[in-house]
């Protein structure tokens, strides 16, 4: 780990526009009009999750340069408030309709500088999608398996994002840099811990992951590689009704297989809107406004898991 340096000044960037090809998920959301990034405020939000729930988050600040977290962090330490580090909500679930934690949104400037020979830097704001098309378009390796996944550069590293045991994200990068304790800190390859759907990024929102250095290398498609995961997801994941994907990253099969029949009335019942997926393992479909129904059915796999003395760890992120 290269030596740790003070966080350079910067100037504040002119508001951010959010880059992407689709226009925004249709929602509510109801926040304090003229509020600038860098202040806590209250909102009220079906945005925060891709389950697509709604919540109140009375502390809610958004991020546009490294010194407005270190800001907001101040503001929640002085309030005594936990953190949470959001960015596209793609493994987020908030188990409650208010949310105690202070809520932190990566607005950071969304770069991608191509730095030659098949390094390129990207900002961790940056849509996962909008590097794929970048390697794509210069017949480069990466990881295409990612491309049905709606994530940041920043939380699909900090989760380890990849194939169920097979590559991950961190297999192409050469550095990431944070921010931790108010200074910049750059970690290559070889010093970042990882496990299984973790590294040493996950749930430690004192580390703001910056940006991160990429190396792909040269390669030639018959067929798009996008194309062709968009086309595997569409056939075999369940993508039609909210959801944050997988949800456990340890668990027992047999029970999560009988778990597809949980609950028996599916989306339909008024009260609840929620189940497992009856096309594939391991994933939660919602269309209720609430989290609670979710919440519901992860700890009934949980409980099923205990009492057959297994282990059932879930790789959502659950913020109180």
């Amino acid at each position: 780990m290269s030596a740790a340096s003070p966080l350079p000044r910067s100037p504040v960037p002119p508001p951010l526009r959010l880059v992407g090809d689709a226009p925004p998920t249709p929602g509510t959301e109801s926040v304090a009009p003229g509020t600038p990034p860098g202040v806590l405020r209250s909102l009220r939000s079906d945005r925060l999750s891709t389950f697509r729930t709604e919540h109140e988050v009375p502390h809610y600040g958004e991020f546009e340069t490294p010194e407005q977290f270190l800001e907001l962090r101040r503001q929640a330490e002085a309030k005594g408030l936990p953190t949470y580090i959001l960015g596209n909500g793609s493994n987020t679930l908030f188990l409650r309709r208010t949310v105690r934690s202070a809520v932190l949104r990566n607005r950071l400037r969304q770069e991608l500088r191509d730095l030659g020979d098949g390094r390129v830097e990207v900002s961790s704001s940056v849509p996962i999608m909008r590097v794929l098309r970048h390697c794509e378009q210069r017949s480069l390796t990466s990881f295409y398996f990612l491309a049905s996944v709606p994530a940041t550069i920043g939380g699909a590293i900090a989760m380890n994002a990849g194939l169920g045991s097979g590559p991950t994200i961190l297999d192409f990068v050469e550095s990431v840099t944070s921010i931790e304790d108010g200074r910049e800190v750059v970690r290559h390859q070889h010093e970042i811990e990882r496990r299984h759907r973790w590294t040493i990024f996950t749930g430690v929102h004192d580390r703001l992951i910056t940006k991160v250095v990429f190396r792909f290398e040269p390669t030639s498609f018959e067929e798009s590689p996008i194309r062709e995961r968009i086309d595997w997801a569409r056939d075999h994941q369940d993508l039609a009704v909210p959801n944050c994907g997988s949800v456990f990253r340890e668990s027992w099969g047999p029970i999560l297989r009988r778990a597809r029949a949980l609950p028996p009335w599916g989306l339909r019942w008024p009260g609840f809107r929620a189940q497992y997926s009856r096309k594939v393992n391991n994933w939660i479909s919602c269309r209720s406004r609430s989290s609670l129904p979710v919440v519901i059915l992860i700890r009934a796999v949980q409980l099923a898991h205990l009492l057959v003395g297994r282990r059932a760890r879930t790789e959502i992120i659950q913020v109180r």
